[in-house]
């Protein structure tokens, strides 16, 4: 009897804790929508205060609707818990290179480089990674770059919808490769335009901070060299230019003896001026002449 007592008390106490919690993330939940709500009607107020457009109103009003999306799925991202502020360096620089890892093993000299299994060559990866890597958003119809403009970082789609336009046409961007990534290897500017057709979410990966963390390390210094040497060959054998160039891992680069350049020549003016002069308001950036060709 006393047992099925203590049984029956302590059923009760665990049902009441359990009602608890489920009625405490209700009420979290709750909060979380009543917060939104308020927070875009004072949007929409401010919007119909000011006159803004309709047109404009909605796409502002779409850009941020994601936006705050995102920050409630990124409250616990690294820059918003205090606690890994204690990690070592060496983990911060794991722990960003976990993160950035998919994104990073779409270039061919990070495979390249993570099945060598060097030690030196895996510290350097994750200082690429704390050092060069972070991610921006593009509202619908915002302009990642301009033809024209120097490169000083390559971009990768990670969701959402991006257009290339150049001489050549249009084309949808996919998420396979890095757009620009020749900034990485050569002094480049931008040869056609990238274009977000909807809110869209991309990985960046700083030229100028990424040859300095290659740099570092003589095997990724070596490695880096010779990529950039084989990047501009198999341009040149392609014989079209165009930032959505990427090298595959299946490409064969046959070396060629220097040669006047043909197809080259307008994008190595813009360039040469780039490195001397201002180029529509952005400062000419010598490249790293350790990880960069200048062929």
């Amino acid at each position: 009897m006393v047992f099925c007592i203590v049984i029956a008390f302590r059923s009760l106490i665990t049902s009441s804790t359990l009602i608890s919690t489920v009625s405490n993330l209700m009420a979290g939940l709750s909060k979380i929508k009543e917060d939104e709500n308020t927070e875009f009607r004072l949007l929409r107020c401010y919007l119909a205060q000011n006159n803004i457009p309709i047109v404009l109103g909605q796409k502002i009003t779409h850009f941020l609707q994601y936006q705050y999306t995102l920050r409630q799925e990124a409250r616990s991202a690294d820059m918003q818990v205090p606690l890994l502020e204690l990690l070592s360096q060496q983990l911060q620089g794991e722990l960003q290179f976990a993160r950035y890892e998919e994104s990073l093993a779409k270039l061919r000299l990070v495979v390249e480089l993570l099945e060598s299994g060097d030690r030196q060559v895996v510290h350097t990866l994750w200082r690429v990674a704390v050092q060069a890597v972070g991610h921006c958003t593009a509202a619908c119809k915002d302009l990642v770059f301009l033809a024209g403009n120097q490169a000083n970082a390559a971009y990768l789609k990670l969701n959402g919808m991006l257009t290339y336009s150049s001489e050549d046409g249009d084309m949808q961007v996919n998420d396979s490769g890095w757009v620009s990534e020749a900034c990485l290897w050569t002094p480049w500017v931008y040869l056609g335009d990238l274009i977000a057709e909807d809110v869209s979410r991309l990985a960046a990966l700083d030229a100028e901070a990424f040859g300095d963390a290659m740099s570092q390390c003589y095997q990724t210094q070596r490695a880096a060299s010779k990529y950039a040497a084989d990047f501009i060959a198999a341009m040149r054998q392609r014989g079209t230019w165009s930032d959505a160039f990427s090298l595959e891992r299946s490409t064969t680069i046959t070396q060629q003896p220097k040669e006047t350049p043909s197809r080259w020549d307008r994008c190595c003016a813009m360039l040469k001026q780039a490195k001397v002069h201002q180029h529509d308001g952005f400062d000419g950036v010598e490249p790293k002449k350790t990880t960069r060709s200048d062929d």
